[in-house]
């Protein structure tokens, strides 16, 4: 800790449901350096109560401990709340350290590494502090003089999704700042631990009704981008939370030291007798090409394979980097100082300027070590790649690597053989914004169809204009081998398969389009039942007048519908419907694009069977559309 007086008095709070060695392990971490430090535990099972618990009830969730906090600890400067299933990624000192420079805030929170809103991502900060509109609150500190302002959040949303942003709608009306701290991070796991579902609801319902159903605009200015979350760069002195201890020789004069630290990491698959350097001829050699939207993970984790040499093929300001054990050399498309050199790849991120690139080294038969979200469709797992999910999986199949040479010349081996069937096109791969944030969430029910007519389905969705899609193909109520076939003969990441477990009579696919509905990421959304037809420019079309239309929540074409129809209400099939008026009869799921948040807090109706897409659909006869007087597609 620093030799300075301490100025301000900062408590932390463990926030524990279910995870003892966990919270106990971050109280054993912290409590030597803050002023005090509890574990609350919500309504554990008595076997499943930390050693150091300090207030153990019922659950209270998220909003609970807030709540409790805030009555009980406001006269600490700060409080630091974390989930019992953060891990840290830098020294407890350095925490308390940021966290005192950066006083006065309304909110606080180091950046996170792992599962959190694209605004809250460690590799965005490089190191800096900023102030932003909005924190996501899973390591998130309250000043004491906000929590006097607040003293209690927002009731009905007891899960607590919402109130992080909340409390910074609170700070920022009380002119506080809110800071993310990019001197510090934690790791979040993917995961939860409660009902998404009953959280977003409850979200809704209880800031709905405080402040209308466009909360999240007039109230939060959400905004998941790290751009359009940041205010400014606060000026926060960036202080040496351990001073060298007198006697000991500093570092020369005009050194950077960097406000970062990470925390080992175990790897029990390590070699303990690594080959002496030589033995080779070369180290063990681990490859990338990155512009510096993946490189903070490259280097904290590639750094932990000992002895390794680690090569970074730069992009833009990559090239100009310096960074103690990393070479970096000049970009050449061709790949080849790279291939030369490597005993395997390192990727993790796949982005639109590295894509390319990471495909040229898997063709090339380089082994890769890529993440499971970037692309699990180019690379067949533990075949001529190998997927990971945080840190220590990473670390595993890099060492894995490492002492296995002879894994490494399978891969190359299989890359020298004919494929087995035709490698994707470089139109199927498409950039990692396209993967990431697609554009338009496509939701495909299907059930015993015919494999010609999902083939059909999915045709039309690679024959789009406009690139940036994914495709939520779902078998109703049992895995279907052959649709995940027909899915995986495309090679194309944007199209994926899943399915339910059950399936109810008289549902029509309904269950189906709920679910994934929850599981959009897309700006619009658009429901395409597997027998329908859309054409080619279905998308760019419809996009493109949503786009210079920001008032209206949902646009509606024309198709071609050859039935059934209610012929009492609109005439007999084939008919052309325009969907004019929205209304049950009136309009197929198939004309109509809609911006995700919009259908996501309407949902889609599962109660009138052959009926539910009309019914929700009605629900938003009462927004505004933009009409687009083309046929773009076929009901058949």
């Amino acid at each position: 800790m620093s030799s300075n007086p301490v100025k301000a008095r900062i408590k932390a709070v463990i926030m524990h449901h279910g995870k003892p060695e966990n919270a106990d392990n971050l109280y054993e971490q912290l409590a030597p350096v803050f002023d005090d430090v509890e574990i609350f535990d919500n309504g554990s099972e008595p076997n499943q109560i930390p050693i150091h618990v300090t207030r153990v009830r019922e659950n209270v969730y998220w909003t609970g401990t807030w709540n409790e906090v805030m009555e009980t600890c406001s006269d600490y400067d700060a409080v630091w709340v974390l989930g019992c299933d953060i891990e840290l990624r830098s020294r407890p000192e350095e925490y308390r350290a940021a966290i005192e420079s950066s006083l006065p805030f309304g909110c606080w929170s180091p950046s996170i590494e792992g599962r959190a809103h694209p605004f809250m991502q460690a590799e965005h900060f490089k190191g800096k502090s900023y102030q932003v509109k909005n924190i996501e609150g899973m390591a998130l500190a309250l000043s004491g003089n906000l929590m006097k302002q607040v003293r209690n959040l927002v009731p009905g949303s007891n899960i607590g999704f919402g109130q992080d942003f909340w409390l910074c709608y609170r700070s920022r009306q009380l002119e506080m700042r809110n800071i993310i701290d990019g001197r510090v991070s934690v790791y979040h796991p993917e995961g939860i631990g409660y009902s998404e579902v009953s959280a977003l609801r409850q979200m809704d319902e209880a800031f709905g009704k405080m402040f209308g159903s466009d909360y999240r605009r007039t109230v939060f200015e959400y905004d998941e981008r790290f751009e359009g979350n940041v205010i400014a760069v606060p000026d926060i002195p960036n202080p040496n939370p351990n001073p060298e201890p007198e006697g000991t020789n500093p570092e020369p004069e005009g050194k950077d030291k960097k406000f970062i630290a990470t925390v080992d990491i175990p790897n029990p698959n390590s070699n303990p007798n690594p080959e002496p350097e030589g033995k080779k001829g070369k180290k063990f050699t681990i490859v990338t090409v990155d512009n510096g939207w993946g490189l903070s993970e490259f280097i904290r984790i590639s750094g932990k394979i000992e002895n390794a040499r680690r090569i970074v093929m730069g992009k833009g300001a990559v090239s100009l980097m310096a960074e103690e054990g990393i070479e970096v050399v000049p970009y050449a498309e061709s790949l080849e100082p790279l291939i030369g050199e490597a005993d395997l790849a390192f990727f993790p991120r796949v982005g639109a300027a590295n894509k390319e690139d990471y495909l040229r080294l898997i063709g090339a038969g380089v082994p890769v070590v890529v993440r499971e979200s970037c692309s699990q469709n180019a690379i067949q797992h533990e075949k001529n790649g190998w997927l990971f999910r945080n840190d220590q999986w990473a670390l595993h199949w890099l060492s894995f690597l490492r002492d296995h040479p002879e894994e490494r010349k399978r891969v190359k081996d299989l890359a020298s053989e004919p494929p087995a069937r035709p490698v994707p096109s470089e139109s199927a791969v498409v950039c990692a914004e396209a993967l990431e944030t697609p554009l338009v969430t496509v939701i495909t029910p299907t059930y015993r169809r015919d494999p010609r007519i999902v083939f059909r389905c999915l045709s039309c969705m690679t024959l789009q204009t406009e690139a940036s899609w994914e495709q939520l193909v779902c078998s109703d109520g049992e895995q279907e081998p052959h649709v995940m076939e027909v899915a995986k003969l495309f090679g194309d990441p944007r199209i994926r398969y899943a399915y339910t477990t059950q399936k109810k009579d008289g549902d029509f696919g309904n269950t189906v389009r709920s679910m994934m509905l929850k599981q959009a990421r897309g700006k619009y959304v658009l429901f395409f039942d597997d027998d329908n037809v859309i054409l080619p420019n279905y998308l760019s079309e419809m996009v493109s007048r949503l786009e210079n239309a920001p008032d209206c929540e949902f646009a509606v074409c024309h198709v071609m519908h050859f039935g059934p129809l209610n012929e009492g209400e609109v005439g007999k099939p084939p008919k052309v419907l325009t969907g004019e008026p929205v209304k049950l009869y009136h309009i197929d799921p198939l004309q109509v694009l809609v911006r995700r948040e919009t259908i996501q807090k309407i949902g889609w109706d599962t109660t009138v069977g052959y009926l539910s897409d009309g019914v929700t659909l009605e629900k938003l006869a009462s927004l505004k559309c933009v009409r687009v007087s083309q046929v773009l597609g076929i009901h058949m």
